[in-house]
């Protein structure tokens, strides 16, 4: 959705990621699945969410964050539009050829845009790809019956046991925890592809907290979505059917105000989902889903909790290794590799790029270079400009060419600039002609390397995996405009990651100068701050790290990040020094509101 029709659009110039995107695959074995050497091929969408056309709006910068050897395919800075005006949307593209992934890993890699206006900011976004290096596999039926072990199924949150004796004859079945308060006991199955035509039955039973008058505790199975990230509950419409319909009030964790069983069923029964129940209008079909068995008690009464066995899936698709080779040919012709080096707090380090002839040739070959600018400008000082020629003698494969990068103590997302080779003759084409330096910040606490930026009208759900950083913490950073206020929120949280910190630190990444505070329901955090100052502050970050996870967070430690520039502000006016401004605020609301009024002078010092 625009976010100018969710939020008001910042004063001044401002750019947006959308978070939705697409990706389609050329070559390789024609499966949905990115397999090494494939060419990915990625389409999203940029927004103009503040006031005011922006003119060469462009991607500046593509970076692999998970498998360093992809090879980006598109030349950057890549143009998205010439101009975009309020609230308008355009298209920006890029190829790569990913490299080095194993199967049903996630590859990850980060792009970022900027506008003439945006006075040397950019945006970010992680493009996030998984299922990758994978091949799908017909299955008439499956059961899982857990007589030996999990069958495969795993635990994500709270507790569930292997338990004597089975449903329908056997000897074992899965079991939630027991008279327990306040319990989220998640598990999920192997990861399946569904058809149109898929369809489930498990027997089950269960003993919760008396839905009459109100219903509280409950358990239900649920659809989990990989790519998406987002849980959706199935109900059966065969055999023992949940006790409580969809819309149901309260429930805990997952359960919450969805359908489910609900009361005392001591005997196993079977349960059942046809095609239309399992898969509704085909919302799931291609696409990698989990099982998921959820039980929720709240604070009051918990009791024996919930059963189930004898799991049997129809007419879907294994998630298999892919069969094809993954060693990717040399690019024939002139090319030029990727280089990351570490930024250095003071000094200069240098950046080694290898230009490679294949095949080598019996004559002089020459070729130019010359830097460009990405995120990382010379203007910033962030690195010094080169170029030159270089001549390959008769049989000579490699040479090389030297970036020199400047050090600094400002806690920053990594930056970029190129390596552009143009001009060759004496040989063949050029092949990958375009090197990306990318020189990786080091200032900041806990090892972390790599910061989103935050602007007004941000909003994505993250996760705590590590990517290039503290396996329990993600930075961000927000440029403050002067005489500005502004809000950052978390919320929407899963998996272990509570009880969750929301930080702003002092530019060394380390020393926390603000914590925030809790703001309605549930675990969310609020923090609030003004940059009083007639100058504009970029050098402070927002820290989400979580107190429940620590070193082993992952994918399905889930969190909402919401930011917000929060200043309204007014022309002076009346400025005789006889006359009498009088402002007066109006609260419309019944809700208390917290806020701070100041005054500068024309010369633009605080009065009051």
């Amino acid at each position: 959705m625009s976010a100018c029709a969710t939020v008001v659009p910042a004063p001044g110039p401002n750019l947006a990621i959308q978070t939705a995107f697409t990706l389609s695959i050329t070559g390789g074995d024609n499966d949905p699945f990115l397999d090494n050497c494939e060419t990915g091929n990625v389409t999203f969408h940029v927004e103009n969410t503040g006031t005011g056309a922006l003119t060469n709006v462009r991607l500046v910068s593509v970076t692999p964050i998970t498998h360093p050897q992809t090879v980006v395919l598109t030349p950057l800075p890549a143009p998205i539009a010439a101009t975009l005006a309020d609230c308008a949307i355009a298209n920006g593209t890029f190829s790569f050829r990913p490299q080095g992934m194993s199967f049903n890993e996630t590859t990850q890699l980060q792009i970022q845009v900027t506008a003439d206006e945006l006075a040397g900011s950019t945006r970010s976004f992680v493009v996030s790809i998984g299922g990758v290096e994978s091949d799908a596999q017909p299955v008439a039926s499956r059961t899982y019956d857990f007589e030996t072990d999990f069958s495969g199924w795993t635990i994500t949150s709270g507790t569930y046991l292997r338990q004597s004796p089975g449903a329908n004859g056997t000897n074992f079945h899965l079991h939630s925890s027991q008279f327990l308060d306040d319990q989220c006991d998640l598990v999920r199955s192997p990861v399946i592809r569904l058809t149109a035509s898929s369809t489930l039955s498990l027997y089950d039973r269960y003993d919760t907290e008396n839905p009459i008058p109100t219903p509280y505790d409950r358990a239900n199975i649920g659809m989990y979505d990989l790519d998406a990230g987002t849980r959706t509950t199935v109900v059966p419409d065969g055999g023992r059917l949940y006790d409580l319909p969809p819309g149901t009030p309260n429930g805990a964790c997952v359960t919450g105000g969805q359908a489910g069983w609900a009361g005392t069923q001591t005997t196993f029964a079977i349960s059942t989902w046809t095609s239309a129940a399992l898969n509704p209008g085909g919302i799931f079909t291609g696409k990698r889903v989990q099982l998921e068995g959820a039980y929720g008690t709240d604070p009051g009464v918990a009791m024996e909790g919930f059963h189930f066995d004898e799991v049997t899936v129809a007419n879907f698709e294994d998630i298999v290794p892919d069969a094809q080779p993954d060693v990717c040919a040399a690019v024939a012709g002139l090319s030029i590799n990727d280089v990351a080096v570490i930024e250095g707090n003071a000094g200069t380090t240098t950046a080694t790029f290898t230009v490679t002839l294949t095949p080598a040739a019996t004559g002089n070959v020459t070729v130019d270079f010359a830097t460009a600018d990405g995120t990382a400008t010379v203007a910033d000082n962030d690195y010094v400009a080169t170029s030159g020629t270089l001549t390959f003698a008769p049989g000579q494969i490699s040479m090389p060419i030297s970036v020199t990068v400047n050090g600094d103590t400002k806690f920053e997302a990594n930056e970029t600039y190129f390596v552009n080779l143009s001009n060759p003759t004496g040989g063949p084409p050029i092949g990958d002609g375009q090197g990306l330096g990318t020189i990786v910040n080091d200032d900041g606490g806990a090892g972390a390397t790599f910061v989103t930026e935050l602007f007004h009208g941000f909003s994505e759900i993250a996760n705590l995996a590590p990517v290039g950083g503290a396996a329990n913490s993600d930075f961000y950073v927000i440029s403050q405009k002067p005489r500005s206020s502004y809000e950052v929120l978390v919320d929407a949280t899963s998996g272990d990651i509570t009880p969750v910190d929301l930080q702003r630190m002092a530019a060394d990444g380390s020393t926390v100068i603000q914590s925030s505070l809790p703001t309605g329901p549930g675990f969310s955090r609020s923090l609030r701050w003004f940059n009083t100052s007639a100058n504009e502050v970029d050098t402070e970050t927002v820290r989400v790290r979580s107190g429940g996870c620590n070193t082993n967070c992952g994918t399905d430690d889930v969190y909402g990040i919401h930011a917000f520039e929060t200043t309204y502000a007014v022309p002076r006016f009346n400025n005789v020094g006889t006359q009498i401004t009088v402002l007066l605020l109006q609260n419309p609301t019944n809700y208390t509101i917290n806020g701070n009024v100041y005054f500068w002078d024309a010369a633009g010092a605080l009065t009051a």
